[in-house]
């Protein structure tokens, strides 16, 4: 058990919580014991003060963040108002350099890009390739115009992915669309969580 006596109840609730958001958006929808939580914290972080502070801090920093489950941000709204495109056979390479070759998508990070497109057309690269994978679908969620001014969007869809144990390969979102790399053996589960 780990002492942080000098830490105010309230910045260790916090950071105990970010650790592990899925916590957050359960306890958001009143899914989760918060006395139970609150016993958990104050075993697991070595808080001194009593389980009533450590319950208020929680029940303080979730109103905090509730509109990650019920504001304008809210999980519902986000996808109602998105429509997903689906893209069979595609890959993610990774190269050292820039790629200036055809492709549906080139991110460059300093000395390293990024490229996803279709498999047929970036196959032919993988032989120098620092990472290469192919067997994926790209998911194309076209949301809603200023989606990208609420906060929680994308914790409130990589959490529902998690949520169904899909591996995420790549991901990038740009203005109001995410686009989302899955392994082709996860696309029924995928189309489930939207359409379900």
């Amino acid at each position: 058990m780990r002492k942080d006596k000098a830490k105010p109840v309230s910045k260790i609730v916090e950071e105990y919580i970010e650790q592990r958001p899925m916590l957050l958006a359960h306890a958001s929808e009143g899914i989760i014991n918060i006395s139970s939580l609150a016993r958990k914290i104050r075993e697991e972080a070595g808080v001194a003060r009593s389980e009533e502070a450590v319950m208020i801090s929680l029940y303080r920093y979730i109103e905090k963040c509730k509109k990650w489950s019920g504001g304008k941000g809210s999980g519902k709204k986000i996808m109602q108002n998105t429509s997903t495109n689906v893209k069979s056979n595609y890959a993610a390479l990774v190269v050292e350099g820039e790629f200036s070759k055809k492709a549906d998508a080139v991110l460059s990070f300093g000395k390293i890009s990024v490229v996803i497109g279709n498999a047929d057309n970036i196959s032919k690269y993988k032989k120098g390739a620092v990472y290469y994978r192919d067997g994926l679908v790209l998911l194309e969620l076209k949301h809603s115009k200023n989606i990208e001014d609420d906060a929680g969007v994308l914790f409130h869809i990589l959490g529902k992915f998690y949520e169904k144990d899909i591996s995420i390969m790549e991901f990038f979102s740009a203005w109001d669309t995410t686009y989302i790399l899955i392994e082709k053996k996860d696309l029924k589960k995928a189309m489930e969580m939207f359409f379900a």
